[in-house]
């Protein structure tokens, strides 16, 4: 069990870094005791093109995302295209029927300890739609840990906004533009 006073540590931490390997190195020292050892957060975008502005980090197996990127997995994963069917965190075992193309997906991550995990969609206005995925090789994780990865994983994201500054930024129509009101509306 995460006790709170630990997420409140982890969080406090996030937003001492100014450096993305150190908020990725904080990020994997808490969620390991927790049964997870491995963890992206990516930009919904073609990985293979990605603009410059898409957040690109990964701490999975390298040989794993050269292989998720040539075979263009990205493209077909159930886990990542949640992020437009729910706004809640994905826990991976409770995914229904897969078609052979995602079961592929699966069984091939299984040979590089990804055999459990969650995703958390995170839509932020004037932001690519991204996705923190948390795996690991234990299967028997205590489902009480996902409400505080969830947590965790939405401030790991804010930090990694607020270091990433404008670097994440992506051109319009992505940001959500000012609006102006009527002239006839504007206070003298």
């Amino acid at each position: 069990m995460v006790a709170f006073t630990d997420i409140l540590e982890f969080t406090s931490r996030f937003e001492k870094t100014d450096d993305l390997q150190d908020l990725q190195d904080c990020f994997t020292k808490i969620i390991t005791p927790l049964g997870f050892d491995k963890h992206t957060c990516l930009s919904y975008v073609d990985m293979n093109n990605p603009p410059g502005n898409a957040i690109m980090l990964f701490r999975f197996p390298k040989e794993w995302v050269r292989r998720y990127k040539r075979e263009k997995y990205f493209e077909d994963d159930i886990v990542l295209k949640t992020i437009y069917r729910e706004a809640r965190p994905c826990l991976w075992r409770k995914i229904g029927r897969l078609d052979r193309r995602n079961r592929k997906i699966f069984s091939e991550a299984q040979e590089f300890g990804i055999k459990n995990g969650l995703t958390i969609p995170v839509i932020l206005p004037g932001y690519y739609p991204t996705t923190i995925n948390i795996a690991g090789e234990h299967r028997d994780v205590d489902p009480a840990v996902f409400p505080a990865l969830h947590l965790l994983a939405i401030h790991y994201h804010n930090a990694v906004i607020r270091i990433g500054g404008d670097r994440f930024r992506p051109p319009a129509p992505w940001r959500r533009r000012s609006r102006r009101r009527p002239d006839s509306d504007r206070r003298s």
